[in-house]
């Protein structure tokens, strides 16, 4: 990619011209406004979905009237995923559950501790 001076008429390439350049090849259509609602995505998992804080570039209204459909659904996705991370995080910093000598698996409290179930419990 080279930077020239802005020429008033545009460089005469398009976003396929680029990609062709580059040998860059991309699933769909090569559309550069599909960068612009990839960005706007990254935003609004970012802002966690408010929109006065998205739509810095343009209204509120055109936002929601462009890009919330495409955004909404990846916001949501974003945090069932987040919050599956923050879970797993905080078990893997918790640490195992590790019996001592004193501990054992017929201990009446082994359940609650393990959080396992009876039948669970007999099983191992």
């Amino acid at each position: 990619m080279t930077v020239q001076p802005l020429r008033g008429t545009g460089s005469g390439l398009r976003l396929t011209d680029w990609l062709n350049i580059h040998d860059v090849h991309i699933d769909g259509p090569s559309d550069i406004r599909r960068l612009r609602t990839s960005g706007k995505v990254e935003k609004a998992l970012t802002f966690k979905g408010r929109i006065s804080d998205i739509a810095d570039d343009h209204t509120e209204e055109t936002f929601r009237r462009s890009y919330a459909h495409v955004t909404t659904l990846r916001v949501i996705a974003g945090q069932v995923i987040t919050t599956a991370q923050q879970h797993w995080l905080s078990k893997a910093l918790a640490g195992p559950v590790v019996l001592d000598q004193e501990q054992s698996l017929q201990d009446p409290d082994a359940e609650a501790v393990l959080g396992l179930s009876a039948q669970d419990i007999e099983q191992l």
